[in-house]
């Protein structure tokens, strides 16, 4: 899950706190969006309708736990779209990369990417891109990503052994 696209390929529309009308890409052609910038105080871009096609990218640069989402209007992509994260965050965190309307209906809100990429997950964390309905407002759907440390990496062997150690006294008191 650790590398970058190679955008050099790619036609890139870029979005960096900025409005925009409908946009559709089409194969080798790619959304980056910036986080780190705002349109406003709630979203770091705003676009109409976005569309995906087949062999198309969705980039989301500069991800950290104080990332504002880019809010389209409507999100359509193909099942093959390519999600990629450039993470910059250290630490656990879950964050929404992109907001848009909910179109209801059996569609619904796109809960899964089968192709993402995380570039900069931290050392010893699982990173995930998933995506639903808003918790705090059904009308709206959400991609959202997450780092989660892992906690069978061996980094947590002095408290595994501190369990351990407090485990045996009351054995050793009984006896």
């Amino acid at each position: 899950l650790n590398r970058r696209i190679d955008t050099s390929t790619l036609l890139v529309t870029t979005l960096c706190g900025s409005n925009h009308g409908d946009l559709t890409f089409a194969s080798s052609t790619a959304l980056l969006a910036y986080l780190n910038c705002s349109a406003s105080s709630t979203y770091s871009s705003t676009a109409g309708a976005v569309t995906f096609a087949s062999g198309s990218y969705l980039i989301f640069d500069q991800v950290s736990n104080t990332s504002l989402p880019l809010y389209m209007t409507s999100f359509t992509a193909a099942s093959d779209l390519v999600v990629e994260v450039i993470n910059t965050g250290v630490t656990d965190y879950f964050v929404t990369l992109a907001t848009y309307e909910n179109p209801g209906g059996s569609g619904g809100c796109t809960t899964s990417f089968a192709n993402y990429s995380v570039d900069g997950c931290a050392s010893g964390a699982t990173c995930s891109v998933y995506g639903g309905t808003d918790s705090s407002n059904s009308s709206l759907c959400v991609i959202t990503f997450r780092q989660l440390t892992d906690f069978d990496d061996g980094s947590n062997e002095a408290y595994l052994g501190l369990l351990g150690l407090l485990g045996i006294i009351p054995i050793a008191a009984l006896l």
